[in-house]
């Protein structure tokens, strides 16, 4: 992939959403952040009332429930089924330029449909932020199997101060996935778009995922909807994962919806499906495409990190008479 003088946004710039909707509950506390960007915090104890709501929070919750009824469509299920039993804990989001989002941290709960008093907590940890000739970027994601309700409420403090690497490495949690552009100790227009990224699930984690929502299983089926696209679709992630040949990967925010019904999650940094290809392998299988398009991806990251920068070519090329630089 060649360099490029300034990169390109991952998430455009802009005002965040507007002021609160007048039916929320006093258990919304707002604030502002430092550079005078609104953030809206909900809190676990607040009704669902997101049809009302006009911020962030209102979009995630949103985008959960579309997900979720997506889901259940490609699953054959009962219709509701899934979002009668998947609800939002809490949301800490904050958006930009409408359905751009620019951090967010959202903690939900999947009941098990067989009602047998288990269920999962999916946590999603989120930030993309364009500068001058740089990019903010990272997420997490991870969840935990809870056999019964514990006495204590699950804290987002759990998941603070740590590594994207090391998230969830404590008291029963477990990673997704994790990403995030490494900048190399290089900064203005010598930063390059270095992505580092991870698929952690495991063939045997989906199994005992699905053991714990819909009973045992011995093997998992190539249908990769029920399970890590579950899980994204409950945190407000739109992810469709092809599961057959001549089916596409369709990132968050690519449906075809209008900017008002969509969220726009940056999930692969530099395009490259890697993401939707670790589910797949995780579940035990490949499509046809896929290994030559790891080998392109791998081949676009190296590049970009040994790329020459333009601004040092122009310069040579003026050094040699060839072409005047132009600032």
């Amino acid at each position: 992939m060649p360099s490029t003088k300034r990169a390109k946004p991952a998430a455009s710039q802009g005002s965040a959403r507007g002021a609160n909707n007048s039916k929320r509950r006093k258990t919304d506390a707002a604030s502002t952040s430092a550079d005078g960007k609104r953030v809206v915090t909900k809190y676990e104890d607040e009704d669902e009332e997101d049809d009302n709501e006009e911020d962030g929070i209102g979009e995630i919750k949103r985008g959960a429930k579309r997900a979720l009824e997506a889901l259940e469509g490609e699953l054959g299920t009962a219709k509701g089924l899934l979002r009668r039993n998947a609800k939002i804990l809490s949301c800490n989001a904050e958006f930009e330029d409408g359905e751009e989002p620019r951090t967010a941290e959202v903690l939900a709960r999947i009941h098990s449909p067989e009602k047998n008093g288990k269920y999962i907590e999916i946590h999603f940890s989120y930030h993309s932020r364009s500068r001058m000739n740089s990019i903010e970027w990272f997420y997490t994601i991870g969840y935990k199997i809870f056999s019964s309700v514990p006495a204590s409420a699950t804290s987002l403090k759990t998941f603070r101060g740590r590594s994207h690497a090391s998230t969830y490495d404590r008291q029963g949690w477990r990673s997704i996935a994790y990403a995030f552009y490494n900048d190399n100790n290089t900064n203005g227009r010598r930063w390059r778009r270095i992505e580092v990224f991870s698929v952690d699930a495991t063939n045997k984690g989906l199994l005992e995922a699905h053991k714990a929502l819909w009973g045992p299983l011995k093997a998992l089926p190539s249908r990769v909807g029920s399970h890590i696209q579950g899980a994204a679709a409950s945190v407000g992630i739109d992810y469709t994962i092809a599961c057959e040949d001549g089916e596409a990967d369709v990132h968050p925010g690519g449906y075809g919806l209008p900017r008002r019904q969509r969220v726009g999650w940056v999930l692969e940094g530099a395009g490259d499906r890697w993401l939707a290809r670790g589910a797949r392998r995780t579940c035990g299988f490949q499509l046809e495409r896929d290994p030559a398009d790891e080998l392109k991806g791998k081949q676009d990251r190296e590049e970009e990190a040994n790329g020459v920068d333009e601004d040092e070519y122009d310069s040579e090329k003026e050094d040699d008479g060839s072409e005047e630089y132009e600032y």
